[in-house]
């Protein structure tokens, strides 16, 4: 049981550490990742043949759709690579689904707390250093790697162990949803993790965090409940408000570009015609390709879809996922909270994504058969 609590901390780890530098991209997710992997594979004792032929099918798919995309797009170098590294992610993570079946509730709610506060504290780390003594604490430097996004004309926004504080906020979030899931109630740990993300002064950050509460809180409607959330929400504001006010002034002044170029994805997505109907592939971001680039899969789950594959199938996966999501045997409140996950932490770009709805398709399944008792 040891040996599993370590793989299983071991696994949170390295999917949820997203910096870039070459020690977490090559170190430890393309060669420790695998070998903790195959131990995994080992001790949950089978090999998930109906899920691994399932993801095979889907992989062969999305070839064929990368063959169709690759004689239209401008911009092909990452392409195949891209699409590679998708398939190889699948089949990975596919892989551990005996082993998550075999790790008792319990265990999984204990080792995902454990986590959530040692991320939170490297955090609180780097923000309290910035803020009280003007020491920038910058975990990929630290690590040999690239600067990560931290420094903006607001002052720092931390970011954790990530390269910016939206892919903090989108983790962590995920992590609390899927502790949610398990226990059915917030704690002292949730809110720690609540005011983690507060801390990166991200404007989805705060977002998801007071829509987390609102479902949280609201959905069994009790007066103390609408007053701690309001209370709440407002104390938040307020303490925010003025970055909130610099944040809408840079948009509306254009300066936002992290919003731009989103925003110039969706209009070539529907000025296009190929774009539309097929998509723009796993194409990633090339030197030759325009900025805008950079934000082809930083539209939500849903939008990602639509970009990956066009609208119109886009769509109907989208749908699909609506349906799969609403058809499952738990509470509306879960179910809205995990439409919810998918709005930051989606395809391809984050190891985490793959091992989270590993996660999510054990857990779910497992309070499912609690549910239905």
């Amino acid at each position: 049981m040891i040996i599993n609590n370590i793989l299983l901390m071991a696994l949170l780890v390295i999917c949820t550490i997203d910096l870039p530098a070459v020690i977490v991209v090559y170190g430890l997710q393309l060669y420790i990742l695998p070998c903790i992997v195959l131990m995994c594979l080992i001790r949950g004792g089978g090999f998930p043949l109906k899920l691994f032929f399932v993801t095979a099918s889907l992989s062969l798919i999305i070839i064929i759709i990368t063959v169709i995309q690759k004689t239209y797009t401008p911009y092909p170098d990452l392409l195949w690579s891209y699409t590679a590294r998708l398939i190889y992610w699948m089949m990975v993570f596919t892989l551990l689904v005996p082993f998550i079946q075999k790790t008792p509730l319990i265990v999984l709610i204990k080792i995902i707390r454990r986590w959530i506060l040692i991320y939170s504290t490297f955090l609180f780390i780097q923000f309290i250093a910035f803020y009280l003594f003007h020491i920038i604490v910058d975990y990929s430097l630290i690590i040999g790697g690239q600067e990560s996004r931290i420094l903006n004309e607001v002052g720092l926004r931390a970011s954790g162990l990530t390269a910016e504080p939206s892919i903090y906020s989108g983790i962590m979030i995920s992590l609390l949803i899927l502790l949610y899931l398990m226990t059915g109630k917030n704690n002292i740990i949730t809110y720690i993790g609540l005011i983690s993300i507060l801390c990166t002064l991200s404007t989805l950050g705060i977002f998801l965090v007071i829509v987390y509460l609102a479902i949280t809180n609201l959905y069994r409607v009790k007066i103390s409940k609408i007053v701690f959330f309001i209370s709440l929400s407002i104390a938040i504001i307020f303490v925010l408000w003025d970055f909130i006010l610099k944040r809408i002034e840079l948009f509306l002044q254009g300066g936002d570009v992290s919003n731009n170029i989103k925003i110039m994805v969706i209009d070539n997505l529907f000025n296009n015609e190929s774009l539309f109907l097929l998509g723009y592939g796993l194409v990633g971001y090339s030197d030759k390709a325009p900025l805008y680039y950079q934000a082809l899969y930083d539209l939500t789950l849903f939008g990602n879809l639509c970009v990956i594959f066009g609208v119109p199938v886009g769509f109907i996966l989208s749908m699909t996922i609506f349906l799969l999501v609403f058809n499952m045997r738990i509470c509306l409140e879960k179910k809205i909270l995990i439409i919810l996950s998918f709005l930051k932490i989606t395809i391809p770009n984050y190891i985490f994504f793959y091992f989270f709805l590993v996660l999510l398709y054990v857990i779910t399944n497992k309070i499912s058969v609690r549910f239905s008792q």
